[in-house]
């Protein structure tokens, strides 16, 4: 294909009827390459041995038996892709590739945006190749690509529209642009002077592909007789023939060359500006070059037992607030609650409504102490803080935030997914595949199971009406919370990806989930005499924990006998049962492979590490002293298991413990148990001799801790780096993606649903109505040739 080609672009709609073509004789050339491939199976025999991983999909990599592969583009986006590999394409939203639309569209865009993929689908089909080994059967590369490890996108999340994505979905969009050899490149004499002409440069280039030489006739002349009106503007502007009298005469300020150093000069701060044909090459190179903290921790008390505890370490300047009585009241009335009843009873709806609501009394308690205390306030004014981090649910952040006038914000979760917050931020919700925080679903729902799934915020945001918050300063007006969650720089979840449910995200969801394990010390903590005594008694070692809040003290007397009961099966095995009671011979007197303890060093136990590496496959293996954890699927629990890739079995309890399991439970390393059967000794049995035997489970677990251990970039460094970008940049408003502030019929295509559909209802009835008259207007009725006929 040669540019004369692509010149009846300048005057033509890239439409679907003008690329069609061009797409077909790309087929065409890849059909091509794929008989070349062909021809030179010697060739490709000699790269059997040699490649272990593939950037795409084709019969190469099914000939050369790699079952790694990367699909790679070199545009923003592709949405049959996309479709492949399960992520959200939002129609209503972010335009098609090929569009020429933003993301604010109309109804009619917005229909042609929903349309476009699919009707180019229709026409072009996916290409067939078949196998180069025999039987030489035909590849389905639909079915292959939702099993791509990741995909490539020529896209850059601050530069492109917002738009959610899959933890597969890596945007490595100017991963072409290197800055620093870029900005070294020096000029030669005759670029630097036509730069110092006069004050200020532009740079004129359509790219490689249409050329300005075919630019139409009247649109040189209206840009010239614009470009003379600037006389103080030298204009380098890149043309590929020497002739240019026909339009440009006397223009004493532009400057033609056939070749320009492009590059180089976009780094040159001479240059002011750049008119271009926006090919994404170029849209990179010019975000890229760029033409046109102190911390202090702060925690109001409501528990006072908590006042002392060090929340950081390297904090130096923490803030305590003393509580109100008030707060003092809702604090012991926290700790009084009957925590204990979840034993046997669901943490649902009405379970924890009430618990949520003395939250809320509390927060808004906080908020009359921080009133109180303007002193303290006007002292941390005074420093000027960059960025604020807070707990999203604690609403009594947002007046402090107001007062200290913080523009940067982070609102981050301690849970792995709140849907409230990741609505006011304009990520979708999807119900019908990512269950809620504290729901007993996994990711494979029934219908009455996404009927709850979907129905359930509503219900809560229902009852649960956000509290009215005035602001300290005059004059005194209520914060409206939900509006300011959405000017947020970024949030940070208590999520990984790795180990959570697969979602799409917006660039503003920053996963940081497992940041407060820290393996490398978990690994280095050593068991004291007593704990390794313990330890090496028997080939196997259990620990059993549920956790600080749910005490197994509490445990119906018939769940603690029947895992004893239980426990008593497996002599070869030493249980150690973290208990906070003496009264242990009401249930497991003369078990002695039991051994109980009011407290345990569960991160010394589980990281008690011996690494062995296999020759096999370089997988890295653990041996350790400690074989499973039986525990409450808590989060921290969670965390430091799939890191350290212990198996386990998964006991939830309440909140969202129960989701927690079932996304552990997904990585094959663990087991999860419903707590209504810890009273039946043969499940408890099972459970036990599968976690403690069959390998697999521990292979499961190890794996998933090799995957964590080596995620591209570990969560730590994301805090980090989001943390210093947003006290540095402030709010991105790029990173705001407009479908948040769509209605929900815009949102799902409903308005062109019901326009399409009143269309096809008024064809119809078009059509219906003409045959009708047509008939009428026949000489002749069916009855009467009836009749005639008789």
């Amino acid at each position: 294909m040669e540019s004369e080609d692509f010149a009846r672009f300048w005057t033509d709609d890239s439409s679907a009827t003008e690329i069609i073509p061009v797409l077909e004789l790309f087929y065409s050339m890849y059909y091509e390459q794929a008989n070349v491939m062909k021809n030179n199976l010697h060739v490709l025999d000699e790269l059997k041995n040699e490649i272990s991983m593939f950037l795409f999909s084709n019969p190469l990599m099914d000939y050369l038996d790699i079952k790694t592969f990367i699909p790679s583009l070199s545009l923003t986006h592709d949405i049959s892709l996309a479709k492949s590999i399960g992520e959200p394409t939002m129609p209503s939203v972010v335009s098609d590739v090929c569009s020429p639309f933003g993301d604010k569209l109309n109804i009619f865009e917005r229909a042609f945006n929903a349309f476009s993929a699919p009707y180019l689908n229709f026409i072009l089909g996916y290409p067939e190749y078949r196998s180069f080994k025999s039987p030489y059967n035909i590849i389905d590369i639909q079915s292959i690509e939702p099993e791509a490890s990741f995909v490539f996108l020529n896209s850059n999340p601050f530069v492109d529209f917002p738009r959610p994505t899959l933890t597969k979905t890596i945007e490595i969009g100017g991963i072409s642009v290197n800055l620093n050899e870029l900005r070294s490149q020096k000029l030669d004499e005759k670029w630097s002077s036509l730069l110092n002409k006069r004050e200020k440069t532009m740079l004129i280039s359509f790219g490689s592909v249409l050329f300005s030489k075919d630019m139409p006739l009247e649109n040189k002349k209206a840009l010239v007789s614009a470009i003379k009106k600037l006389q103080n503007v030298t204009f380098i502007w890149k043309y590929e023939e020497d002739e240019t009298d026909d339009f440009a005469k006397d223009a004493d300020n532009i400057h033609f060359v056939k070749w320009v150093p492009q590059t180089a000069l976009l780094a040159d701060s001479r240059l002011s500006a750049f008119f271009t044909h926006a090919g994404l090459g170029s849209i990179n190179e010019v975000s890229y070059l760029g033409k046109p903290t102190i911390l202090t921790f702060f925690t109001p008390t409501i528990i006072r037992k908590f006042s002392n505890i060090k929340y950081v370490k390297s904090t130096k300047h923490v803030i305590h607030l003393e509580p109100s009585d008030k707060l003092v009241e809702y604090g012991n009335a926290l700790e009084d609650k009957d925590i204990s009843r979840f034993w046997t009873d669901d943490s649902s709806l009405s379970e924890i409504f009430p618990m949520l609501e003395l939250f809320n009394r509390m927060f808004l308690e906080q908020v009359v102490v921080l009133g109180e205390n303007i002193n303290v306030l006007d002292e941390m004014k005074s420093r000027n803080f960059d960025v604020m981090i807070f707990e999203s649910f604690v609403e009594s952040a947002y007046p402090l935030l107001d007062y200290l006038q913080i523009k940067t914000f982070i609102p981050s979760t301690s849970i792995a997914y709140d849907p409230s917050l990741l609505v006011s931020i304009g990520e979708p919700r999807m119900p019908s595949a990512v269950p809620l925080p504290m729901s007993k679903f996994n990711d494979k729902m029934t219908l009455i199971q996404r009927m709850s799934n979907a129905i359930a915020p509503r219900i809560i945001d229902f009852l649960l009406t956000n509290p009215e918050i005035k602001s300290f300063r005059p004059p005194y007006s209520v914060i409206d919370i939900p509006s300011q969650e959405s000017l947020s720089s970024f949030i940070f979840t208590n999520s990984n990806p790795y180990i959570d449910y697969p979602r799409p995200t917006i660039e503003k969801n920053v996963q940081i989930g497992g940041i407060s394990v820290d393996v490398e010390q978990l690994k280095s903590q050593k068991a004291n005499e007593e704990w390794d005594r313990i330890l090496n008694l028997r080939s196997k070692t259990v620990l059993i924990s549920f956790g600080s809040i749910m005490l197994s003290k509490d445990m119906p007397i018939e769940n603690k006998k029947s895992l004893a009961k239980t426990m008593e099966k497996f002599p070869e095995v030493t249980f150690i049962w973290k208990y906070e009671s003496n009264d242990t011979d009401s249930f497991a007197e003369g078990i002695e492979n039991i051994h109980f303890s009011k407290w345990v060093p569960q991160t010394a136990l589980l990281g008690n590490y011996i690494i062995l590496f296999s020759d096999s496959n370089s997988f890295v293996s653990a041996d350790s002293r400690l074989s499973a954890f039986f525990t409450h699927a808590g989060l921290g629990s969670v965390n430091e298991v799939s890191y350290l890739g212990k198996p386990s079995i998964m006991c939830p309890l309440f909140a969202d413990q129960m989701r927690n399991a079932k996304m552990l439970s997904r990585h094959n390393g663990s087991i999860e148990i419903s707590k209504y059967d810890l009273d039946d000794s043969k499940i408890i049995e099972n459970s036990l001799r599968t976690i403690l035997y069959d390998e697999s489970y521990r292979m499961a677990a190890q794996n998933l801790a090799l995957q964590l251990e080596n995620q591209p970039v570990k969560p730590r460094e994301l805090l980090i780096r989001h943390a210093e970008f947003a006290a540095q940049f402030g709010r991105i408003s790029s990173l705001d993606p407009h479908s948040r502030h769509m209605s929900f019929i815009q949102y799902f295509l409903i308005d062109v649903a019901l326009i399409l559909l009143f269309s096809l209802f008024l064809i119809f009835f078009v059509v219906f109505q003409m045959t009708k008259r047509i008939i009428n207007c026949l000489p002749f009725t069916l009855s009467s040739l009836k009749q005639k006929t008789d």
